[in-house]
């Protein structure tokens, strides 16, 4: 079949050229950029980047925010104190001379002592006697003991320190001698009701070649005699003394 155009089909030819002619002459007057705002519609359609997250332990930052205020003090009506003043003060404190190291004073002189040494429960007690003489060093902040002893267990010189610590509200105490190359340390408490110094203490014992814990009180009887215990715990908790010291003025 052969097809033959007709008028109609001819005429909506016409009318498609027209129109493309049409398009192309509007197209022809417009700004060569106009299609890059199709492109800027759609770059604003995009969705921005993230900032970096903040890192650990910083908190966010915000553009044109202002930096935090320093947090005011817990009682803003009380100055802080300096940092170099509050050490100042712990120095002073630690330093200053008071009741206990004068209490220690009082035993400043010399004495006469009396010894008892007992090994084991049950066995006899050796004797021996000396002296001992007291003196306050460092400014009245530490009472310092030298002692010399002879009898049955011979002959012997012993050096102790005392002073009560500011710091720790302890009385401390420190003593060695000529039997041993171990030092007893010590700390305790006063008693006041009975005028009396209490300590722990710990030290290598030669026949058990260990370290032991015992308790020994220094107590004042009068202006004119001392006596020093020392005690250990039994297994059965039955308190034995070890030793003990008597010291008297003449």
């Amino acid at each position: 079949m052969r097809l033959v155009p007709t008028t109609l089909g001819t005429a909506l030819a016409g009318i498609a050229l027209l129109s493309t002619f049409a398009w192309s002459a509007q197209d022809a007057g417009k700004p060569q950029n106009q299609p890059k705002a199709k492109q800027n519609a759609a770059a604003q359609q995009t969705p921005p980047k993230k900032a970096p997250a903040p890192a650990p332990n910083q908190p966010p930052q915000q553009d044109g925010a202002a930096k935090p205020k320093a947090k005011a003090p817990a009682d803003p009506n009380a100055a802080p104190m300096d940092a170099d003043a509050a050490i100042a003060a712990r120095y002073a404190k630690a330093a200053a001379v008071g009741d206990e190291q004068k209490w220690l004073a009082g035993l400043a002189g010399k004495w006469k002592t009396a010894t008892k040494q007992t090994l084991k429960p049950g066995t006899p007690s050796i004797e021996s006697a000396g002296a001992s003489e007291f003196k306050m060093l460092m400014d009245g902040r530490f009472l310092v003991e030298s002692n010399t002893s002879a009898g049955g267990a011979g002959s012997s010189t012993g050096m102790g320190v005392i002073g009560f610590n500011n710091l720790t509200g302890k009385y401390e105490r420190v003593w060695f001698d000529s039997h041993s190359t171990a030092m007893v340390k010590s700390e305790g408490e006063f008693i006041k009701d009975r005028d009396e110094i209490r300590w722990v203490d710990q030290f290598t014992d030669p026949g058990l070649g260990k370290v032991i814990t015992t308790t020994s009180s220094l107590r004042r009887m009068s202006d004119k005699e001392l006596v020093f215990v020392q005690t250990v715990e039994m297994p059965n908790k039955s308190v034995f003394v070890t030793f003990s010291q008597q010291y008297r003025k003449d």
